[in-house]
């Protein structure tokens, strides 16, 4: 039982550190006035995290030792940016997206189109099957060459 309460623990202070780290502000960020025009920058926030311990005790302890452990990972990238003036809103978007970050952009659409195209594929090959084939052969015709 204690044991979870460790765990509780440490997963609350992580989670309290990341909270004074991450807010709002970081996925939208503070407004830019530059005259006429405001620009605000928009991210993409990437969080990850894990925790985890265990009880150990030796036959004549009474009360289990806890160890354990937590970490976490934060990554901040620009996507773009809010443009906003008395024309309207436009986003623009950040150049220069690395390839990885294209790949995983397009890797929702790609399975989707490689999904559908296995369906299709199968679809035509069952339907091929049950149609009937009409089968000719054409004569064979032989040449002898004498030399």
């Amino acid at each position: 039982m204690s044991g979870e309460k460790n765990i509780e623990g440490l997963i609350g202070t992580a989670m309290e550190k990341l909270g004074g780290i991450v807010n709002v502000n970081t996925v939208v960020g503070q407004p830019i006035m530059a005259g006429d025009l405001t620009i605000i920058p928009i991210s993409r926030v990437s969080l990850g995290f894990v925790a985890g311990g265990g009880e150990y005790a030796a036959k004549d302890q009474p009360d289990p030792a806890f160890g354990g452990g937590s970490g976490g990972g934060l990554s901040v990238n620009p996507v773009g940016f809010l443009a906003c003036s008395a024309d309207g809103v436009r986003y623009i978007p950040v150049s220069g997206q690395a390839p990885l970050d294209k790949l995983v952009d397009m890797t929702p659409g790609l399975i989707d189109k490689v999904e559908n195209a296995i369906k299709q594929s199968r679809s035509d090959k069952n339907a091929a099957a049950s149609q009937p084939v009409e089968v000719t052969q054409e004569p064979v015709v032989a040449v002898e060459v004498e030399q």
